[in-house]
């Protein structure tokens, strides 16, 4: 378990291993490859500070041998947020501690702002408002209209931590949507390769030529005319749920990109991040987030 620690209740951004029998005789470089989870830019980053790699509290580089017993520590604080304008839209908190923030997004709002419209509110300009001089890390990251469960890293240490977990058992997501048509078939898996739409930056389609995109899905409610479905993403492409169901023929309800808008229905395409798995990658212990189906999507049901 990697030590992060601390002085009092403040965290330090500093990670702390001790050397052990087994290690004795190693590079620093080596200790560091095979105890902490740093990524080649922040490994050279801290390369270069002041106190960014210490042996026993002595400031020294990756070359240095390390003898059993020694306290390795490495300075993971992040460099200087980057600015951004603070959105005014309070957080639906699901939980918080030192090292991440899980959030029930609402429908939408983007995740960041982009330069086509930087001004458009953004869930990190609300996180960035709620919490002043700390870097926005979003871990798993939601289309603008998709609702709910995000997870936030609070440093860029952590969020190269979960990256580890991504496609393994440490991070599931599971996903709500409701769909134009009546799915035939209880239970099943789309599997079909998804790659960009020629002529189109932001559109995807299924394609011999895409990367291998598998989804599961399992039905839990027919209405009149629509399907609420459970999913279950087994790779992570970009809008690989919308495109799964438009490419079966049962397209997200509201989904302008890949079926019909009726902004009478709803504004939105109709999907939600309904559960969110993970493993802390600090305390290690399992987690757990739920967010309910927003009421815009349970319109759609009545």
């Amino acid at each position: 378990m990697i030590k992060l620690l601390y002085k009092g209740a403040k965290k330090t951004d500093r990670i702390s291993h001790t050397v052990t029998k087994s290690e004795d005789g190693m590079s620093v470089r080596a200790l560091i490859a095979k105890n902490f989870a740093l990524s080649t830019k922040t490994l050279r980053r801290i390369k270069r500070v002041e106190n960014g790699i210490t042996l026993d509290g002595k400031w020294v580089t990756v070359a240095e041998t390390a003898r059993v017993g020694q306290t390795l520590e490495c300075l993971v604080a992040d460099v200087a947020p980057k600015a951004l304008d603070a959105a005014e839209i309070e957080l639906d908190i699901l939980f918080e501690d030192e090292w991440i923030c899980v959030v029930n997004k609402p429908g939408g709002l983007v995740t960041h702002p982009s330069s086509l419209a930087p001004d458009r509110p953004s869930v990190a300009g609300a996180y960035v408002a709620s919490h002043p001089g700390t870097a926005f890390h979003p871990v798993t990251r939601l289309d603008s209209g998709t609702s709910g469960v995000m997870l936030i890293a609070k440093s860029g240490y952590v969020h190269s931590l979960f990256s580890t977990a991504r496609g393994t058992k440490g991070l599931k997501k599971e996903y709500s949507a409701v769909c134009d048509g009546i799915l035939e078939h209880d239970a099943g898996a789309i599997d079909a390769p998804i790659a960009r739409e020629p002529g189109s930056v932001i559109k995807r389609r299924v394609s011999p030529a895409g990367k291998s995109a598998k989804t599961l899905f399992e039905v839990l409610g027919r209405y009149d005319g629509r399907t609420l479905v459970k999913l279950i993403l087994l790779t992570g492409r970009t809008h690989q749920i919308r495109v799964h169901l438009a490419w079966a023929g049962y397209p997200v309800t509201g989904d302008f990109l890949y079926g019909k808008e009726d902004r009478d229905l709803i504004t939105r395409p109709a999907l939600h991040s309904k559960r969110l798995e993970a493993i802390h990658p600090v305390t290690g212990e399992k987690l757990v987030f739920e967010a309910p189906l927003p009421p815009d999507m349970e319109k759609l049901l009545k």
